[in-house]
This record gives structure tokens, sequence and C-alpha cells, in this order.
């Protein structure tokens, strides 16, 4: 159904976020990520795109490219407390524990 709506109208940021979601729980992260470009060359300050694809690259161990994602949702939304928990994770696994733990911590502080 996502590909339907997205050829009747591709300029609708939603229709490739939603599908790159479903794409997601399907673990197909490769393909989430690409819906979720597209819906982000649409929309640069959408804040849930930069999210999810930090998610999806997280789930790549691709850590180094959600940190910077996760700092895109954090700059547009800075008390977006999932964005920091996405990011001391991602840092966690890089092994920048000081980072992560300051995430962390912003997240407490946020509640």
């Amino acid at each position: 159904h996502y590909d339907a709506a997205i050829r009747i109208e591709p300029g609708i940021r939603l229709a490739f976020y939603v599908r790159g979601n479903a794409r997601f729980g399907l673990g197909q992260f490769h393909l989430a990520i690409r819906d979720y470009d597209k819906a982000l060359r649409l929309d640069p300050k959408f804040v849930l795109g930069y999210l999810i694809r930090g998610l999806a690259l997280n789930e790549l161990d691709q850590h180094m490219q959600a940190v910077e994602n996760y700092d895109q949702a954090i700059n547009l939304s800075p008390d977006f407390t999932h964005a920091f928990i996405g990011r001391a994770l991602a840092h966690a696994a890089l092994g920048n524990d000081a980072e992560a733990q300051q995430d962390t911590d912003r997240t407490v502080e946020l509640g």
C-alpha cells in the first residue's frame, strides 16, 4: 500500500517514513534507511526521521553514523529524550563511556 501511495504522490515524507518503519519492523534495515533518507530529503527538519534512521543504523552496527543522526535530532529538538537514549547506546557501542554517561544523565534530567 505504501508503494502505491508513493507512486501516486512521491512528495509526501510521511509515506516514506511509514514504509521505512514497516521495513524496519521486518528487519530490512538498509531499505528502511533508504526510505528515511527520502523522507529527510523532503523535510530536513523531520526530527523523527533522524531518530529512527539512527536506530536502524545502530541495528547495522553503524554507530558513528547513528550518533550523527541523533545529533541532528537533538539539534532540532534539544529536549528529545529518545534521541539522547539512542545516542547513549551508540556511544556505549563505540566505547565512548563518558559521552554515553552524559547522555544517560541528560535523559534523567529530562525525565
